[in-house]
């Protein structure tokens, strides 16, 4: 999987009290970036007025990147990376995503923390309170379930703001790493190998198509499949404990199978059509995994936008 860093807009909401101070969180950021770039991390998606930030008064983020009193090295690099950083506005349905699944951290809408977190990505903030040195990161997300109601929980976000922050996370960089897919086809080319604990209906090959790389779609389906396999090798015998599973797992209502049960038919390896209840929900763009739970074996039907 690629991995990407993800802009903590709240860190840079309190600026330094002089430009010294301002040039040193500066530091400490590109330390960081050089060390997840070390790691081959090396997009940074911002916000689009992430240049004109107040880094202390009168010091905006884009005089620091010209001040000839910064180590010039330190300057190009971070040059180099933020004129590549791509927007988070050029998120496909970034907006709705947003509205769908809202993360609060402190009481304030977190949007950069919210978007690392489905993205799977790295959160990063500039060391502007004593708050963001950390590694990881506690927020309260809603989000609507199927019937409506508001659900809360507490998630826990990767995150950094220093460059030892980076190197605590190699293992969760590499477990990432493990699963190395171009597109939707290449996930399906190679399902056996990676995913030997599931089975894949036939009608799933036409939906993971529309899953081009570059797609944030392709990186959100794989870490939920991925969650997936490792509850079915985990589990051999008992009843199916959805609560080990990360994320929104529930089955359908029963009204709601009562209507649309034929939505949810699909026809499985073994040739026999069977009602797909049991989903787990992908919150951006609202796409949800159909799943059949069977010990050490989970069968997946269908992979796309919420069903009717």
């Amino acid at each position: 999987m690629t991995l990407e860093m993800v802009m903590n807009e709240l860190s840079l909401r309190t600026p330094a009290a002089d430009v010294r101070t301002a040039q040193q969180r500066m530091m400490d950021l590109v330390a960081t970036l050089r060390e997840a770039r070390k790691q081959r991390i090396t997009v940074l998606r911002t916000h689009e007025a992430f240049q004109q930030t107040l880094l202390a008064p009168n010091y905006l983020l884009v005089q620091w990147r010209n001040d000839p009193s910064v180590d010039r090295d330190t300057r190009t690099f971070f040059r180099t990376i933020s004129s590549k950083s791509p927007y988070l506005a050029d998120l496909p349905d970034v907006e709705e995503a947003m509205r769908a699944y809202e993360c609060i951290y402190d009481g304030e809408l977190a949007q950069g923390l919210s978007i690392a977190s489905q993205l799977s990505a790295i959160a990063l903030s500039v060391l502007s309170n004593q708050c963001w040195d950390c590694s990881r990161i506690n927020l309260e997300a809603s989000q609507l379930d199927d019937s409506g109601e508001i659900v809360t929980s507490q998630i826990e976000v990767i995150h950094a703001a220093r460059a030892p922050h980076i190197l605590e996370h190699l293992p969760w960089i590499e477990q990432h790493r493990q699963v190395d897919v171009r597109d939707g086809m290449d996930l399906w080319g190679q399902r056996e190998e990676l995913f030997p604990n599931l089975a894949f209906c036939e009608d799933v090959r036409r939906q993971l198509q529309q899953l081009r790389m570059g797609n944030p779609m392709l990186e959100l389906v794989l870490k939920h499949i991925a969650e997936l396999q490792h509850y079915a090798e985990s589990w051999q015998s008992g009843s199916f404990d959805y609560t080990k599973i990360p994320g929104k797992v529930s089955p359908e209502s029963e009204s709601t199978l009562n209507q649309f049960s034929k939505e949810r038919t699909f026809r499985c390896p073994d040739g026999q059509e069977r009602v797909f209840s049991w989903h787990l929900k992908i919150n951006w763009q609202a796409w949800r995994i159909h799943f059949i739970p069977e010990p050490g074996k989970i069968i997946i039907g269908y992979v796309g936008p919420h069903l009717p």
